[in-house]
């Protein structure tokens, strides 16, 4: 996990997990400016990737599950020297009460980020939990709520978030758009892997 813009390699590739129902508005259309997003995620509405591909597998297998289609792993090359020249941004590579603030209100205030890009640490999505928990105001609760498990697989997770058009534009390249099949996983930590897509229009 990088702590500082400093630890950002000069380029570095991510991984995006959707359905194939969205691969020919990738290659026709690339990264898209942040749609409106039917479900909230950790940053608000924005394009999730991971810097994990097994992560980014397992994220679209959920998506195919859901939407149909086949699991589709796209993946993409960063310039990191253009995402160090794009501000304001963050990392945020700890389970702290400054990643829980950045969380609350890129999930639940309606009101967007200043960022243009976020790296950091996903929290847990075991959503009714989390909800029943916010909802006491109790915040050091829902840090400890909404934090993985420590020695999960779901607690070592990532995701770059890409919040403005400028951040995706200037920064991504598209590679290769690729089908892929995804070995069943256990139960555990399957249903709490960080979400790392974005809808399409």
């Amino acid at each position: 996990m990088w702590r500082t813009p400093l630890d950002i390699p000069d380029s570095f590739v991510v991984f995006h997990g959707t359905s194939d129902i969205y691969q020919s508005s990738f290659e026709q259309k690339g990264i898209l400016p942040p749609p409106k997003m039917k479900k909230v995620r950790d940053f608000g509405s924005g394009f999730y990737t991971t810097t994990e591909e097994k992560q980014a597998r397992r994220y679209a297998a959920r998506m195919a599950e859901l939407l149909g289609g086949r699991p589709l792993l796209v993946t993409c090359t960063v310039s990191g020297t253009r995402l160090k020249e794009i501000s304001p941004a963050k990392i945020l590579p700890d389970y702290n009460r400054e990643w829980l603030d950045i969380l609350k209100q890129g999930r639940w205030s309606g009101e967007p980020l200043e960022f243009q890009w976020i790296f950091g640490r996903c929290g847990d999505g075991l959503t009714e939990r989390v909800e029943e928990v916010r909802r006491t105001g109790d915040d050091e609760a829902l840090l400890a709520t909404i934090t993985p498990k420590r020695g999960t697989r779901t607690y070592e997770h990532d995701q770059f978030w890409f919040g403005t058009a400028e951040a995706g534009t200037m920064s991504i390249t598209v590679g290769s758009l690729r089908t892929v099949r995804i070995p069943a996983t256990s139960s555990g930590d399957s249903d709490r892997d960080c979400e790392s897509h974005s809808s399409r229009v």
